[in-house]
């Protein structure tokens, strides 16, 4: 089910966890969207520091950027993405939705 992640991908994803996780959201909550064309998207789950992460391969997604969701919608964050000079920049930064007004 799907081939060995690499060390520092599983790296990255860990860090953009932390602010999700420190803001309340559960990581059985979370997955990860990435690529249809990925090399994780083979995977179904990949064990993470928080916990098991779910994954989801979506067409939209270029390959190379991937961001995590809660199912909610309460939390966001990327993993990876490309900036507008097309190099691929990591990224811890997160979104807290609040969708109870």
């Amino acid at each position: 089910m799907g081939g060995i992640i690499s060390s520092k991908a599983l790296q990255l994803i860990d860090q953009a966890l932390i602010p999700l996780i420190e803001s309340g959201c559960q990581i059985d909550k979370i997955k990860i969207v990435v690529a249809a064309n990925a090399a994780i998207a083979e995977h179904r789950t990949i064990q993470t520091s928080n916990g098991e992460l779910r994954v989801e391969p979506a067409g939209l997604v270029p390959k190379g950027c991937a961001y995590l969701i809660e199912d909610a919608m309460k939390g966001f964050a990327w993993v990876i993405r490309k900036k507008k000079n097309t190099k691929l920049a990591s990224s811890a930064e997160s979104i807290h939705l609040d969708n109870t007004a």
